[in-house]
């Protein structure tokens, strides 16, 4: 009798916490944004059992990225994540920035702005301190500090979560979304021979085939490789000397898994690399 009357009082007490209800009120556990991980794909509300009633990405809805084009060693980089959702009215977010040189490790440092906390004790990963509270949309900046060595080209991982009015988590669909942004350097003046453009992909995300365009300024050797999620060389192309101008590579999807790539193009005055998603 003491034992029904305990779970009783106990089933009364969690339906009294907020923070049970859709889009975790108080911010989002650690490793939530897809990233990678050691053990293969990071895992996010949609596939833990939070908010799992649709698949990941699923929805009408749509989260983006707004990052500089280039960063330099000790720079002060603001990120901004946009979830729009028309008929959300609860929004929450986590982001986290990792090195393409070991991406399963954040770099640099994230500062806290207004209405973020941090999900780790570590400061990897920045999240709501409070959820938004809004019809159609949410947004956050924050800023992240370039290290002063050791510098490398990052990506940026987020994930959003759109609640609907229903207080509950089942409904609530779960949106991600990367933007890698390279290394400034000096060899990146388009006054300095050998400079170089990588473009985005097209289409990205793709299913059978990429195409990959890039500019040089001025003829020297090329050489392009694809990395997995995990930093793992997939394949290496040998593109030889190329003259100034444009020029294509394509990149089938035949025998890759579905899953984020990374892209670099290398030159002996610079390299840049760039995000591909193959989907089925």
């Amino acid at each position: 009798m003491k034992f029904k009357l305990l779970a009783a009082v106990i089933g009364i007490i969690l339906l009294l916490i907020p923070d049970l209800g859709f889009t975790r009120k108080n911010g989002a556990p650690s490793n939530r944004v897809g990233a990678p991980t050691r053990a293969g794909d990071g895992s996010t509300c949609a596939t833990n059992g939070c908010h799992d009633s649709f698949t990941l990405n699923a929805g009408a809805g749509t989260l983006t990225l707004t990052t500089p084009d280039r960063f330099e060693a000790g720079d002060t980089v603001d990120i901004t994540l946009r979830i729009e959702q028309s008929d959300g009215v609860l929004f929450g977010f986590q982001a986290t920035v990792r090195g393409v040189n070991d991406l399963v490790r954040s770099t640099g440092e994230i500062l806290l702005t207004g209405g973020t906390k941090f999900s780790d004790a570590l400061g990897e990963y920045i999240t709501h301190s409070a959820a938004v509270a809004n019809a159609g949309s949410a947004e956050w900046t924050f800023q992240w500090v370039a290290p002063d060595t050791d510098v490398q080209d990052i990506v940026v991982y987020a994930a959003a979560v759109s609640g609907n009015d229903g207080n509950a988590a089942n409904q609530d669909y779960v949106y991600t979304a990367n933007s890698s942004i390279p290394v400034r350097t000096s060899i990146e003046n388009p006054d300095v021979p050998g400079a170089f453009e990588l473009y985005a992909a097209y289409p990205n995300p793709f299913n059978s085939t990429a195409t990959i365009t890039y500019s040089l300024q001025h003829p020297e050797p090329v050489q392009f490789a694809l990395y997995d999620g995990l930093g793992r060389l997939v394949k290496s192309l040998d593109e030889g000397y190329k003259q100034a101008g444009t020029h294509e590579i394509l990149v089938s999807g035949d025998d890759l898994p579905t899953g984020t790539y990374y892209y670099r193009i290398h030159t002996p005055s610079s390299q840049k690399t760039h995000t591909l998603t193959r989907i089925r």
